[in-house]
């Protein structure tokens, strides 16, 4: 440390280095012209003094302020003759254009004591941050090194973006920190904005600075965890061929390993959890397979139920082990089963530079109040024909909304077949008929499927030539055909799209040991109220299997959310025969009180379901975040359908 005192009178300097000597800080201060310092007096400050200011320069290394203005305050000044033997001041400055003063204490040979805090850090730099996800913790840690103690008071963030950081440990607010002891303050980031976010970490210190203040940065950026990517469908699995695994039924009490990344244009990374139709055929007993993430205890959970001698299918969502398996348990019996992938979720941006055909982040779900889309029976009186398909279109009113749309989520039915057979569900133009089922029906049955659709674009399908998502369905029998739309996947960019969060099969409700829930009785709502622990705050929809047990009557049930003023939709979800074990997915929209309504038709009946994912209103693209729930009310939709059709496609 240098110090100077001679260069007139009154005059104080002094210059400081670091050890390494690549660092100074300088401080200057002159009485104004033609006066000492007094003490307990305080000046308004310049560059250079004069009769109303006294001057005052501070510098950092190579930095010195431009221009200033501000206060310095004379604590002490001891003199030998004309020249200073001992100096105390404190300084409040603006430097150039700084938003925040600059304040701090000078003792030299000095009796009087003096509070200091300083950070250790200037500014906090988070880097690219996945928008609704954990962000990165760091953390700034204040020390005093005054002669008095330092009180702190409590933190808070503020300046341009204070909501895109939180602080998540504090041990510094309400604090006096004596003289070398320090405390710490833990900050993460979570923008919800593709954009460069900035905020200020303030501590107010009750030092002549006032405060301590860290500027923190940060860049969102949309990532694909929990983004949906429609695909297929492809098949990849058939025992009946050995397709994906050995060419023999799976045993009663056997389970199968499925390698499902890296195949049939699955990426190979980066993929948290897939759709699929599984199909079970040449049954041998009353049973139910279960799938499940390879590598984990098998669940109490059904994924698709069946007695012998059937044909049939479900649509399930299952995680993904670590290496992208999934295991396939059958109970009693053997059954074929065949696998048709018609969707992956996203688990990390690692799905963005591996897949096969684009380098875009997937879609999101959007829920619609369930509608019937088109119903053969209504609309023609008369069945589709065999070998032929139906196209089916919904309009959101407007071209770039309905260009947006990569995906119909609907429940298909097939109603009085004349004969056992299959329907497909696919874009229905740009690729002939996968081969593939969408819904395995038996002759005179009622059989629905959960399905997600692959859409295009339908230039023709209005008389306006409005352009519309749409989707085909082929049959291989003559038979009804419903399509009931409880939602649709979006290209990522509409507002309030929810993301995926996939759960191991997790049972809610099993009415046979009143868990849950009671054997619904004819007529009967029951109202299913799901634990915090799965819908956690912005949760929206449940992906769950639903699986009706022995009901006394053929009948169907409906879910739909509670709490929302809305009523009983005029749709079904699940249509069990009198006596059948059948199951199918349901995408359960829950109200704000975590709760959502079934109803069962005819008959009594005892029921399950089963939870295999939730899906969130994702910060990114969410129109508000009231409350912190994010859950909107029944009248506050992303997407109003405002048309829909269908028509035979010979």
């Amino acid at each position: 440390m240098f110090v100077d005192t001679n260069l007139a009178p009154d005059y104080f300097s002094m210059r400081a280095e670091n050890i390494e000597g690549n660092s100074s800080v300088r401080f200057a201060a002159t009485p104004p012209t033609a006066q000492s310092w007094a003490v307990g007096h305080t000046y308004d400050v310049a560059q250079i003094s004069d009769a109303d200011h006294a001057g005052l320069s501070v510098a950092k290394s190579s930095y010195a302020c431009g221009s200033i203005s501000g206060k310095i305050t004379i604590l002490e000044a001891v003199r030998d003759g004309a020249s200073l033997t001992a100096f105390a001041a404190s300084y409040e400055i603006r430097c150039d254009a700084s938003t925040h003063p600059l304040s701090g204490d000078v003792r030299w040979n000095s009796s009087v004591g003096y509070q200091a805090a300083v950070t250790s850090t200037a500014q906090q730099s988070f880097g690219a941050v996945e928008i609704g996800e954990p962000g990165p913790v760091k953390s700034v840690s204040i020390r005093s090194l005054g002669s008095e103690p330092v009180v702190l008071q409590t933190a808070a963030l503020t300046g341009a973006d204070p909501g895109a950081f939180s602080i998540t440990v504090d041990t510094c607010s309400g604090r006096t920190l004596t003289p070398d002891t320090s405390c710490t303050v833990t900050i993460q980031a979570k923008p919800i904005t593709a954009s460069a976010v900035s905020a200020e970490l303030i501590i107010p210190d009750g030092t002549t600075a006032g405060e301590r203040f860290v500027k923190l940065d940060a860049v969102g950026f949309h990532g694909a965890r929990g983004t949906y990517y429609p695909h297929g469908p492809r098949r990849i699995m058939d025992t009946r061929s050995g397709v994906g695994a050995p060419k023999a039924k799976l045993g009663a009490g056997q389970t199968l390993t499925l390698q499902v990344t890296g195949r049939v244009n699955v990426p190979y990374s980066g993929v948290g959890s897939v759709t699929m139709n599984v199909t079970v055929a040449n049954t041998t007993a009353t049973s139910f397979l279960t799938l499940y993430p390879a590598g984990e205890t098998r669940p109490t959970a059904s994924s698709i139920n069946f007695p012998a001698r059937w044909v049939g299918s479900n649509f399930v969502t299952v995680k993904l082990s670590p290496d992208g398996k999934v295991a396939i348990y059958n109970n009693s019996g053997s059954a074929d089963v065949i696998i048709d992938i018609t969707g992956y979720y996203g688990a990390s941006t690692e799905v963005i530079d591996s897949k096969y055909w684009d380098y875009r982040v997937g879609g999101h779900y959007q829920w619609v109040r369930p509608f019937r889309l088109f119903d053969t029976r209504s609309a023609w009186k008369a069945k589709l024909p065999a070998n032929n398909r139906v196209r089916t279109w919904i309009s959101f009113g407007d071209e770039i909304t309905n260009r947006k749309i990569r995906a119909f989520v609907v429940n298909i039915t097939a109603v009085e077949p004349k004969y056992t057979g299959y329907l497909t569900a696919w874009d229905g133009v740009y690729t002939p008929v996968p081969n593939t089922s969408t819904v395995n029906y038996l002759a005179g049955r009622v059989t629905p499927n959960l399905a997600v659709v692959p859409t295009v674009v339908c230039l023709d399908c209005r008389s306006d030539r409005l352009p519309v998502p749409s989707i085909g369905i082929f049959t291989s029998q003559d038979t009804h055909v419903i399509v009931d739309v409880v939602g649709v996947i979006d290209d990522g960019t509409l507002a309030d799209g929810l993301r995926f969060r996939p759960l191991s099969p997790t049972r809610i409700v099993d009415s046979r040991i009143y868990v849950g829930a009671d054997r619904l009785s004819q007529g009967e709502t029951a109202k299913i109220t799901v634990s915090d622990t799965i819908v956690t705050p912005g949760t929206e929809v449940l992906a769950t299997n639903l699986t009706a047990i022995r009901p006394t009557a053929s009948t169907y049930l409906t879910a739909w959310p509670a709490d929302l003023g809305i009523s009983r939709p005029t749709v079904s979800n699940l249509n069990p025969a009198a006596g059948a074990v059948v199951a199918n997915g349901v995408m359960a929209t829950v109200g704000p009180l975590r709760g959502f309504y079934l109803y069962n038709n005819i008959g009594s009946l005892d029921f399950a379901i089963d939870v295999v994912g939730t899906y969130y209103r994702y910060p990114g693209t969410a129109s508000s975040t009231a409350g912190g729930t994010s859950v909107r009310p029944a009248d506050d939709r992303a997407l109003t359908v405002v048309g829909g059709g269908g028509e035979l496609i010979r």
